[in-house]
């Protein structure tokens, strides 16, 4: 058996098999490994087979060669089942594939083959690696290759493969994934906690899914939420409980996940009184970007004189939101994106500022129409 592994610059000068030969063994399966620019002197430069039977998902062979066969040779009976494979730019001078004695046997299914190979969901088209000239045979986001293969290798109805993103898995040793969302970060209030994250820049994401669990591994006891914005407020904690959190989103296919987040609701004093900060602190607006409604959180660990306003790029006043003596604890305000008069503002990026005694602190938020 061999798994995720990246077999590359390999050679036999006077026999067959430069990357892998196999020989009359009982049982034999490669699955997610990329056979790179390996060289036979004789026959097959990616894998050569005699006398078994062997199962191949997942590869990607490219740049090998050979004097006969550049890739796959089956010899004394072998028969090789390859499935959700590309095989691409490999050179014996004659043919990607070769059976050596005329007794063994190729069944190729959802496979990208350069030259064309009969079978089902098979395509013949450049794969768009995403830098084969430094060795990065990843697929570029526009690749044909990607959600082309299939979850049921052996075709008895039944998924065999379950780790993979978007619709189905893809071809090729390395299934595209999109990065987990940034920013991730949890602010808790007096009895409930805000969540907030980034969108990604690169995707068109389609929605967030959060999910919550009392299990650090999110084997039992998760709660889902699927959401369009940037944040989310939990109002359904329970008192001296941790809750995890992560996030993902979906878009041509699903995201890894976010670091996981921890927190828990203290329980209340027994003067009836929530806990307070323990020190003064700005967070960042949600939802942001925003239109036209913001929200803007700040903590005060002591009674304070408070001034909350925000400014244009260019610093002048916008709006002072607050001015004047507050008491500690976990505060939020809204911003409807209009000015001292209630006119509304144009779109572009504003300031928002915290003076609270000695404390400052200034943060950007992004108003879109």
């Amino acid at each position: 058996i061999i798994e995720d592994c990246i077999i590359i610059g390999n050679e036999t000068a006077n026999s067959s098999g430069g990357g892998i030969m196999i020989d009359n063994v009982d049982e034999a399966t490669i699955r997610r490994t990329s056979i790179i620019d390996n060289h036979a002197g004789v026959y097959a430069g990616g894998i050569y087979v005699k006398g078994n039977d062997l199962d191949i998902d997942n590869i990607t062979a490219s740049g090998n060669t050979s004097t006969s066969g550049g890739v796959l040779v089956v010899n004394e009976s072998a028969n090789i089942a390859l499935t959700n494979s590309i095989v691409w730019d490999n050179s014996d001078g004659n043919n990607n594939f070769l059976s050596a004695d005329g007794t063994g046997s190729f069944d190729i299914n959802y496979s990208n083959i350069e030259n064309g190979f009969e079978g089902e969901g098979n395509i013949d088209t450049d794969p768009l690696f995403t830098n084969p000239s430094n060795n990065d045979y990843t697929l570029s986001t526009d690749s044909p290759c990607i959600d082309a293969g299939t979850a049921d290798t052996d075709n008895d109805g039944n998924e065999d493969i379950t780790d993979y993103s978007g619709l189905a898995p893809d071809m090729g040793a390395f299934e595209t994934t999109m990065a987990a969302p940034t920013g991730f970060n949890a602010y808790l209030m007096d009895d409930y906690v805000i969540l907030t994250w980034e969108a990604p820049s690169d995707q068109d994401v389609q929605y967030y899914h959060l999910e919550r669990s009392t299990d650090i591994d999110f084997m039992e006891n998760i709660e889902s939420n699927y959401l369009t914005l940037l944040y989310y407020e939990d109002h359904s904690l329970e008192y001296d409980t941790e809750f995890f959190y992560r996030l993902s989103y979906y878009s041509a296919g699903w995201s890894e996940y976010s670091d996981i987040l921890s927190i828990t609701l203290e329980g209340l004093n027994v003067d009836g009184n929530s806990q307070l900060p323990v020190e003064y602190s700005l967070h960042q607006n949600y939802p942001n970007p925003f239109n036209p409604i913001t929200n803007l959180a700040y903590d005060l660990p002591e009674d304070s004189k408070v001034t909350v306003q925000i400014y244009d790029m260019m610093g002048n006043s916008v709006k002072i939101l607050v001015s004047g003596k507050q008491s500690a604890g976990y505060k939020t305000l809204q911003w409807d994106a209009t000015n001292q008069f209630g006119q509304p503002v144009s779109a572009g990026v504003y300031i928002y500022t915290i003076r609270a005694d000695n404390f400052k602190d200034s943060k950007k938020m992004i108003l879109l129409k």
